[in-house]
């Protein structure tokens, strides 16, 4: 859990940098990978809460790549408009891994007996309470992150349907 907040805390700290100083392109490069972390992040933390021997491998690091190929494509000129992409690709996976993980404990908490209440099974309601929380806001970010995108499309689109065709005047 700590991972993910120090992840929107230094996206923040990123933006407030980006706004004040916009002309670092590392910290303009950096930006747009926070979002992309905070899904795997979420998705390892609820893994390694829910099973009680979890370990974290190296193949989990593969979860990592998508954030470290949004920097590639923001640090490259031509890779930004691909980026956008990756980005909602990347979202759009994290949000249906941590709905599926929801569904799954879901699924779990309704085959246990109503009778045996544990301090374990306390614990484990409330990490699928938060469970639920962050895919929510998973899916919130992505909603959000969509129609920013279709904005920046439709307004690149009518800005270039200006500069080709300026509006013609008439005179009354």
């Amino acid at each position: 859990c700590v991972g993910c907040v120090w992840v929107l805390v230094v996206h923040a700290l990123l933006l407030g940098f980006n706004l004040t100083y916009s002309s670092n392109v590392l910290i303009a490069a950096l930006q747009p990978t926070m979002p992309v972390l905070f899904g795997p992040l979420a998705y390892l933390m609820f893994q390694s809460a829910f099973q009680i021997n979890w370990r974290l491998k190296r193949s989990s690091l593969l979860h990592l790549v998508p954030a470290a190929l949004v920097l590639v494509l923001m640090l490259s000129e031509q890779g930004r408009s691909v980026a956008d992409f990756s980005i909602l690709l990347s979202l759009m996976g994290y949000a249906l891994l941590l709905s599926h993980l929801s569904w799954c404990k879901k699924a779990t908490f309704q085959t246990e007996p109503e009778n045996t209440e544990s301090v374990t099974q306390g614990f484990n309601k409330t990490i699928y309470l938060w469970l639920l929380i962050f895919t929510a806001y998973s899916w919130l970010v992505l909603i959000f992150d969509v129609l920013i995108v279709l904005e920046i499309i439709t307004g690149k689109t009518t800005h270039q349907t200006h500069q080709t065709h300026p509006p013609k005047h008439t005179q009354h």
